[in-house]
């Protein structure tokens, strides 16, 4: 049964999405394209030539009876099968020949609209059609988009609001580019338009929600990708270093909600932490009487014990920020750069969620940064996401400007990440010592290396070597404990 725009409003499962007002601008959109298409079915009808004929015909003056004859032959050469209704015309209409003409004309306009019409009104209510699937697999495609991302424990109002107000719908063939990126299929016709960035860093290209969702489907079906983001930035109570007590910072507060540690005793009815003295009385029939009086009264003796805790607000501002450096070299097309893209995602928005710094730096054979917080950060992210790869590989002027981006207040105690094939060579003396200093200040140097064969890299922190073919993680090198 065909679906109607009632259908869509009444439908309950619709009902937060059509509230919603990035939302509804998306959809507005997506109305005026089936607007301006219906115009341009209306001027596109294949009787274009007739019809210029009889304009030509109502401009031409009456001159004599061979004006009124032309009249005949230009509407017949178009309608042979009116012949006996031009000439019931004719012999109905015993007039001037001013009149005679104006009856022709008139008749001919009727039959030229009546074709339009026949021809166009199928074609509308195809287009009609087409307009109430595309809203519903727009709205699906949104709804699917926001389950994935609330799965994956991502906020998605910034992330979808971006990437709707960047969309262009085309109801009659989509936005252009056909593109497939490690294995993706379109599922449909909506599409982001972004620049690329130069300078051998990528290409301009198109973004749709299904390489999104495709992207999000990785993260959901690989723990081991979302392992490797979640210990970026993790929390900091110390200035940086890690496993440290908290105990001297001043955000830390006691609190008796966290029972850890004795500090005293106190009367209450706590059984679990009475005084022995207090539980003997059970043993004594004359005493037991007493016992219940206390615990009535909530006078019983019992430990006192305490805990700390860190306010939730203060927990999300100590959490460091973080620094990607992603491959965009030549060798990382296919699986690596779709991974790479699939990570990146994934970790822009939680830092987003979190109110933490986050920048990227492309590289290849030179570098882009790009700023991934703030009101841009979002724009940004769909901006890198819609580039192709391409170019050669080096990675030090990468590290550089981590190392030069961590004297920034918003990144003292940032970890960074290359994501990469491995593919480049070590880096100088005077960087290592650099990356060494930093390391002492508590920042964290991670690489993760896709399908990579290519050596170990001992002057990161940790360097673990992910298999897309069989989704497994191991480490190759660690300074600290490993995962796998």
């Amino acid at each position: 049964m065909q679906s109607t725009l009632q259908d869509i409003e009444h439908n309950p499962r619709y009902t937060a999405l059509l509230h919603n007002e990035v939302v509804r601008a998306y959809l507005d959109k997506i109305h005026a394209s089936y607007l301006a298409l219906q115009d341009k079915l209306a001027s596109s009808h294949p009787f274009w030539q007739e019809e210029s004929a009889h304009y030509r015909r109502a401009l031409t003056p009456t001159i004599n009876h061979q004006t009124l004859q032309d009249d005949r032959q230009s509407f017949l050469s178009y309608n042979q099968d009116h012949q006996s209704e031009l000439d019931s015309l004719a012999s109905n209409h015993q007039a001037s020949l001013d009149s005679s003409r104006g009856h022709i004309l008139q008749y001919w306009e009727k039959v030229l609209e009546s074709k339009k019409s026949m021809w166009l009104e199928p074609k509308r209510k195809q287009a009609e059609r087409e307009y109430i699937q595309g809203l519903i697999g727009a709205l699906e495609s949104i709804l699917e988009l926001q389950e994935m991302l609330e799965g994956l424990g991502l906020e998605s109002s910034t992330l979808m609001q971006e990437m709707l107000g960047g969309m262009k719908f085309d109801i009659n063939g989509g936005s252009g580019g056909d593109e497939r990126e490690g294995g993706v299929e379109g599922e449909g016709q909506e599409q982001i338009s972004q620049q690329g960035y130069g300078s051998g860093l990528g290409q301009k290209g198109c973004i749709d929600i299904a390489k999104i969702k495709q992207y999000l489907k990785t993260l959901q079906s690989s723990k081991h990708l979302r392992t490797i983001a979640d210990l970026l930035g993790r929390g900091r109570q110390d200035g940086g270093a890690l496993g440290s007590s908290t105990m001297g910072d001043s955000s830390v507060k006691l609190t008796n909600t966290y029972k850890e540690e004795m500090c005293g005793i106190t009367l209450g009815r706590d059984l679990a932490n009475l005084l022995p003295q207090e539980l003997a009385m059970l043993n004594d029939p004359d005493l037991e009487l007493l016992f219940d009086l206390k615990y009535i009264q909530n006078r019983l003796f019992c430990f006192e014990k305490q805990g700390f805790d860190t306010p939730k607000e203060q927990q999300e501002k100590t959490k460091g920020a973080m620094i990607i450096c992603v491959d965009t070299s030549s060798s990382m097309q296919g699986t690596p750069e779709y991974l790479a893209k699939a990570l990146t995602l994934y970790l822009a928005t939680k830092a987003d969620m979190q109110s933490r710094a986050c920048y990227l730096i492309n590289f290849s054979s030179t570098i882009e940064t790009i700023d991934l917080s703030g009101k841009d950060g979002r724009s940004n992210l769909l901006g890198f996401l819609a580039m192709s790869f391409n170019g050669g590989t080096d990675v030090e002027p990468a590290l550089a400007e981590g190392l030069k981006k961590m004297q920034e207040d918003d990144f003292i105690q940032s970890d960074l990440i290359v994501i990469t094939d491995g593919w480049f060579d070590g880096f100088s003396s005077k960087l290592e010592k650099q990356t060494q200093d930093q390391r002492r200040n508590g920042n964290r140097f991670y690489i993760l290396d896709i399908d990579g064969t290519y050596g170990t890299h001992t002057s990161f922190d940790t360097h673990w070597v992910y298999n897309s073919h069989t989704d497994s993680l191991h480490t190759r090198h660690s300074h600290h404990s490993s995962i796998s």
